[in-house]
């Protein structure tokens, strides 16, 4: 059965396509032994429809639709459903949606996600594993 986007339930199952993924992904950062940092992932027009991501050390320890304190956020990308859709099914990679403005960084710098952009993507990537109801 196809869970919301963003809800606990999608967010279990998103956890467990990162984990999967996570030996790819932590090869991708930048410097994984000290990527210890919280992604907010928003959907604009659905301000009430939110994930979190926490990596330590460079190992995803928590995808969640709990909202982290605001201070413990590092990077937060904000985007229609429609773009995030996009992002998720591969047909256009989420940083290419950030660097043409469909995807919104809204807190961080632009240096740190250009940094991190392959990992952002095989991220993002891995949400085309979840079977996902974009009727939110």
């Amino acid at each position: 059965m196809a869970a919301k986007f963003f809800s606990p339930e999608w967010c279990a199952q998103a956890l467990d396509a990162e984990h999967a993924a996570s030996p790819e992904i932590t090869t991708l950062f930048k410097d994984a032994s000290a990527f210890t940092r919280v992604l907010a992932l928003e959907v604009s027009d659905r301000p009430d429809v939110l994930a979190h991501l926490s990596y330590e050390q460079g190992t995803c320890v928590a995808l969640t639709a709990n909202r982290y304190p605001e201070d413990e956020v590092w990077l937060r990308f904000s985007a229609t459903l429609e773009h995030w859709q996009q992002a998720a099914s591969g047909s256009v990679p989420a940083s290419k949606l950030v660097m043409t403005g469909k995807m919104k960084l809204t807190k961080g710098a632009l240096k740190d996600v250009i940094a991190n952009q392959a990992a952002f993507d095989r991220i993002v990537a891995c949400f085309s594993a979840v079977d996902t109801n974009w009727q939110i």
